[in-house]
């Protein structure tokens, strides 16, 4: 409340008086001293440090809302691969993920940005050409149905391009 205020910054001004007391030479009066001004400096300090720790709370909680964001989905995206005898990362790793929605799929259509002729002032991106795909070996042998997704993401937005995306009710039938 304001009267709260008034009493803290009454009771600064006073520290304030005191320290000064003991610098005083006997009878010297502080030059423009304005008891009105100090009360008004004081109240003000007291607000401004009130809303810089209600700042840093704020952001302290909101860095660990998103830090509990982002460990849930790189928890969920590392398995352990028996035959690497490792954790592996399944998916997408490089972003944060308390702000970035990994499985959300790109608004830019395919082939987008590649009518462009090239100059020397592009820079190159990695890419890659997939032109098919290839079971070298099975540990169920066959036929394979296959389900799944097989995504690619690209330098313009790093959303989910699908290369395949077929539901185990839907799945592609290989025979060899």
């Amino acid at each position: 409340s304001a009267a709260a205020a008034g009493e803290l910054a009454m009771a600064s001004v006073e520290e304030l008086e005191d320290e000064e007391e003991e610098e005083e030479v006997e009878g010297l009066e502080p030059l423009l001293y304005d008891r009105a001004k100090w009360v008004a400096w004081a109240v003000e300090e007291k607000e401004r440090s009130r809303r810089e720790e209600e700042e840093k709370t704020r952001k302290r909680e909101e860095n660990r809302r998103r830090s509990e964001a982002h460990d849930k989905v790189m928890d969920s995206i590392i398995q352990h691969d028996p035959k690497a005898g490792r954790k592996v990362y399944t998916r997408f790793f490089l972003r944060d993920f308390s702000v970035f929605n990994i499985d959300e799929e790109s608004s830019v259509p395919p082939m987008r940005y590649t009518d462009i002729i090239y100059q020397d002032e592009f820079g190159l991106e990695d890419s890659a050409n997939i032109l098919s795909i290839s079971i070298v070996s099975s540990d169920v042998g066959f036929p394979v149905d296959v389900y799944g997704r097989v995504i690619a993401r690209d330098s313009i937005d790093y959303k989910c391009i699908y290369l395949f995306h077929r539901n185990r009710d839907d799945c592609q039938h290989l025979n060899k």
